[in-house]
């Protein structure tokens, strides 16, 4: 009889790739001293180097946090976000902007306007005050508010209607100006994370829904911000963006939940990305 044949080879091991995903969270403002977006991403930061394997991917995920909470300022945004963008220094695949929403679950945003932010910031601010930033929505919000104080809450007289989204006049559909909006699957993200993460405070799994939405403050004008610098770059630089809104502290879902909860975005922004 003749040999039997030798065994097939043992299949090759594909390299895993490396992804490395930015993570920033905001600072105090006037409706919220303890800004639970910036614990998020502090808490990522103080455990030290992270590394998140994907066994249904061929990528390995490292999280870089931003090293401090970003100061809710258009000015600080229209001089942070392009640097974060340079290409030269770049040092992320993807980012993940993170800042506080209204009670209740999480929201993945999937678009932003770039006109009409006229909420004085945390400085008393418009965009475009002082002769900083691009001047979108200058001068339309003269009246708004005094919007004294150093952003940590103190801030008298100002006018914040609209900060989170579903707080402006107009419905949606009617609101004016050009939209941009992320590449990415928001919808398929939000799925994965809601099927995937089980809250810390009671044993089920938790609310995370897309929203078309983000507010007229600076969680809206962040991402707008990135946006339009994607944009700059290539439309298929729009699938390197995304914004999460988390709840304030102590609004059913606290930050151990948050940071699971952004544990699983990024998974999910490697998968739909």
């Amino acid at each position: 009889m003749p040999p039997p044949p030798p065994p097939p080879p043992p299949p090759q091991k594909q390299a895993q790739k490396t992804l490395t995903i930015l993570l920033t969270g905001f600072g105090p403002f006037v409706r919220i001293s303890d800004n639970p977006s910036w614990s998020i991403v502090e808490t990522l930061l103080s455990s030290g180097p992270l590394t998140i394997r994907t066994p249904s991917t061929l990528y390995t995920i490292h999280l870089l946090p931003h090293p401090s909470a970003i100061k809710v300022s258009y000015a600080t945004i229209d001089a942070l976000v392009p640097s974060l963008w340079e290409t030269g220094t770049r040092a992320w695949d993807y980012v993940l902007h993170i800042g506080v929403g209204r009670e209740g679950g999480f929201k993945l945003e999937r678009r932003a306007w770039v006109d009409g932010y006229v909420l004085r910031d945390v400085d008393g601010r418009f965009p475009g005050d002082g002769g900083v930033g691009d001047g979108v929505g200058k001068g339309e919000g003269k009246g708004k508010g005094k919007g004294e104080g150093e952003g940590k809450g103190e801030e008298k007289g100002v006018e914040m209607k609209g900060v989170h989204g579903g707080e402006q006049a107009l419905p949606l559909d009617e609101r004016p100006g050009r939209q941009l909006y992320t590449a990415l699957d928001v919808e398929a993200i939000a799925k994965f994370v809601g099927e995937s993460v089980t809250a810390k405070e009671d044993a089920t799994l938790v609310d995370i829904v897309a929203s078309g939405d983000p507010g007229m403050f600076l969680c809206g004008y962040t991402f707008r911000a990135s946006l339009l610098e994607a944009e700059k770059r290539g439309e298929e630089e729009r699938a390197r963006v995304l914004f999460l809104h988390v709840p304030p502290k102590g609004k059913r879902y606290g930050v151990d939940t948050g940071v699971d909860v952004v544990l699983k975005v990024v998974e999910g922004m490697d998968r739909t990305g």
